[in-house]
């Protein structure tokens, strides 16, 4: 046992004054004199030696090394259990080789140095959220609503691991984000937090980039809080439409910029198809994908992977132009002349076919199983795709090829296959939303559902079927089967 004046224990001894003296057993193995169990392990506290003068100028550096491990050494103590000496940074092996051009970079850090969207300070960053009512509405958001804003950046994921984080020292951005989960819940007190965040969403003349990124932001969450609650009103997305043409910011826009275009992109399409409105976003805006380039040669089913995000981000915009055209003749909102309505049908079917000839094998299904095949009696194929973008690009590849159904008169045009083929979209639409339940992607394969409901016979059981969908994965959530079936009757 460790005794009180060193590592070893020590004896006691009496002297002929009758005083207790103290031996300890590292001065026995040292052959040193014990002054009275003074002595502490390795320290030297003899005075009787006088040391000379090191005669050092002020501001002299000294060096101190640290020799107890060395004079521990010394002592043949469980020599087997010793611990090794500690390594010097240069005396490390080398246990990972690296490339010295291109040093270890946590991506994370990078990606939010690009955004120009960290927290000011200290004390914003380390602020923490004490109210419990927000705790969970920050919970909600993180669980519930960042997903579906982040399903198309699944790798960073910025709206759930950078903007809440962001938001602590942004009381315009953190109104939003209360809003959003207000929305999500239902609640009905959500006009406070709009007008919040409202405050400062002013117009970005003389503002920075970072103060017109977090407007950007801010937009596109009081957009979303509309959005997930089934709201009509657009007027948040527009604004941020117009914010993003005054920023700058388009499809090729890199880090979060890029981000926040392709989730408020996907957001107007999918509010488009939920209440067949045209969406509000500049065409022009969505650069390289407009133009149909493939970014690589090798383009095909014949790739397993690779551009993902590319094709994901084409058929955004594909089938953003033809619900842009299905809903101004739906609505009347513009008059075409027939051959227009042809020329642009025919236009959009090549571009839709050219795109499901030319995805990675990562992005087309990995099961496809026959209704007849099934055990169950569903008329629904069960199909399974690998990732949330290879089901969101599915789903809206079939659902442009719905919509251009709905604007030609198919068994006019291309006769009795071709209404096959419509019926066989509008029950792969249903295949692939019946694995959305509690996934990223359930916004956008209601919207979906509900067209393809549209385009199955009312007398079928296959409408039924996909409504039977509808309401299972909407259960809970504010786009609930009853408030989507109203909406569905008025298309």
């Amino acid at each position: 046992m460790p005794g009180p004046w060193g590592a070893a224990s020590s004896r006691v001894t009496s002297s002929g004054t009758g005083s207790i003296l103290y031996t300890c057993r590292n001065c026995c193995r040292s052959d040193r004199q014990c002054e009275r169990g003074l002595r502490l392990n390795f320290i030297d506290i003899q005075t009787s030696t006088l040391h000379p003068s090191a005669g050092l100028r002020p501001g002299t550096k000294l060096i101190f090394r640290d020799e107890s491990r060395t004079i521990a050494s010394k002592y043949n103590v469980n020599s087997a259990a010793r611990r090794a000496p500690i390594l010097r940074k240069n005396d490390l092996p080398q246990l990972i080789s690296q490339d010295e051009g291109n040093p270890p970079l946590d991506k994370a850090s990078v990606y939010e140095e690009s955004l120009g969207l960290t927290p000011t300070s200290q004390s914003s960053s380390s602020r923490l959220i004490d109210d419990m009512d927000e705790s969970l509405l920050m919970e909600v958001f993180l669980q519930k609503v960042a997903p579906r804003l982040d399903c198309l950046d699944t790798c960073y994921k910025p709206f759930t691991n950078i903007i809440p984080l962001c938001a602590l020292s942004n009381p315009m951005l953190y109104s939003s984000i209360m809003m959003c989960s207000m929305s999500y819940l239902s609640l009905d007190d959500v006009g406070y937090e709009a007008n919040m965040a409202c405050q400062e969403s002013q117009p970005l003349a003389g503002k920075s980039k970072q103060e017109q990124l977090l407007s950007l932001v801010t937009e596109v969450l009081l957009g979303a809080s509309n959005a997930i609650s089934g709201g009509t009103d657009s007027t948040h997305m527009n604004h941020a439409a117009i914010l993003m043409r005054e920023a700058g910011v388009s499809g090729s826009s890199p880090g979060l910029a890029g981000t926040v275009f392709w989730s408020h992109a996907l957001m107007q399409l999918t509010h488009g198809l939920y209440h067949n409105l045209p969406p509000s976003l500049h065409l022009e805006s969505f650069d390289n994908v407009a133009s149909g380039q493939h970014p690589a040669a090798d383009a095909g089913p014949d790739i397993l992977f690779g551009q993902e995000t590319y094709w994901v981000h084409r058929i955004i915009y594909i089938c953003t132009r033809i619900s842009v055209l299905h809903a101004e003749l739906t609505r009347n909102i513009c008059e075409y002349s027939q051959e227009k309505i042809r020329a642009d049908c025919e236009e959009y079917r090549s571009w839709c076919h050219d795109w499901a000839s030319s995805v990675p094998r990562s992005m087309t299904p990995l099961c496809y199983v026959h209704p007849g095949d099934c055990e169950s009696k569903s008329s629904t194929p069960y199909v399974l795709l690998i990732s949330s973008t290879a089901n969101i690009s599915r789903l809206l590849y079939h659902t442009a090829c719905l919509l251009l159904a709905d604007m030609m008169p198919v068994q006019e045009t291309y006769g009795e296959q071709a209404e096959i083929m419509r019926r066989r979209h509008a029950v792969d639409i249903c295949g692939i939303a019946s694995q959305a339940e509690e996934r990223a992607f359930t916004h956008v394969a209601t919207c979906c559902l509900m067209v393809a409901a549209k385009a199955l016979p009312k007398d079928s059981g296959g409408r039924q079927e996909a409504l039977d969908i509808l309401d299972r994965i909407t259960h809970g959530t504010p786009l609930a089967s009853s408030k989507a079936c109203i909406v569905f009757d008025s298309i």
